[in-house]
């Protein structure tokens, strides 16, 4: 929360989000009903715990089956991160952007890398000039190869 209030890139984002959401929610709740009515106030989810439309609400449960019959009746609450990372072009998230550096960098140096083993290959895999038996190299006689 204190990374959010102390970056006015992020709190007048999330001032914008906030502004279309009341917004958007009035409509449909002047849509469902001809008679306007107030503002939708938040409201209290049981748990003494205020229920935002400020801020994302995260609803998670754990994943597992116990024979503990407790826990399995009261299931304890599941911590969430929300990690907030600013996009470069919509596209990539700004913390990834030295790993996908880093792995194109990576491609274009295995590119060349590999260009140089090829050429290295290739030129150990030429043909040697064998010398036949009958004194002939290459299906020639070695008296007219020299004349």
């Amino acid at each position: 929360m204190e990374t959010v209030f102390d970056t006015p890139e992020l709190i007048s984002s999330l001032a914008n989000f906030t502004e279309s959401r009341i917004r958007r929610l009035q409509e449909e709740i002047d849509l469902a009903d001809d008679e306007p009515r107030p503002r939708p106030r938040p409201a209290e989810n049981g748990n003494g715990v205020f229920d935002s439309i400020l801020f994302l609400r995260v609803c998670a449960a754990a994943d597992y089956y116990t024979t503990n019959a407790t826990l399995m009746s009261i299931v304890p609450a599941v911590d969430a991160d929300i990690i907030l990372d600013p996009y470069i072009m919509n596209v990539l998230p700004k913390s990834l952007a030295p790993t996908a550096g880093y792995l194109l960098l990576l491609a274009v140096a295995s590119y060349y890398v590999s260009d140089i083993v090829w050429r290295w290959l290739d030129n150990a895999a030429q043909p040697v000039e064998v010398q036949e038996a009958d004194g002939e190299i290459d299906g020639q006689d070695p008296a007219k190869k020299n004349a």
